[in-house]
């Protein structure tokens, strides 16, 4: 298997368990071309948001991350920065 199929597969088990009640991914479109990422995360993202779970991620990708992310923490350069799409934000 390629890292990239490894990767959905790993994401697919994830989503299999039924007692979670959040989910919390480290890099989860590594492996992953941009397209495929962009399907793959989404439809996680999609399928947690329908069954009432949350999902925490951490990525360097800050495309994937604006695209999903409800709220951001931005930890770039010894400062951290949080940011909702709400429109709620502060920085420290």
């Amino acid at each position: 298997m390629s890292g990239g199929e490894k990767q959905r597969v790993a994401l697919g088990r994830v989503m299999l368990m039924e007692s979670a009640v959040a989910y919390l991914l480290d890099e989860p479109s590594s492996a992953l071309d941009d397209t495929t990422a962009e399907e793959v995360i989404g439809g996680f993202i999609q399928n947690a948001s329908e069954n009432e779970r949350s999902v925490i991620m951490v990525s360097h990708d800050k495309n994937l991350v604006g695209q999903f992310a409800d709220e951001t923490i931005n930890m770039d350069d010894y400062s951290l920065a949080i940011h909702s799409k709400k429109g709620d934000s502060h920085e420290s």
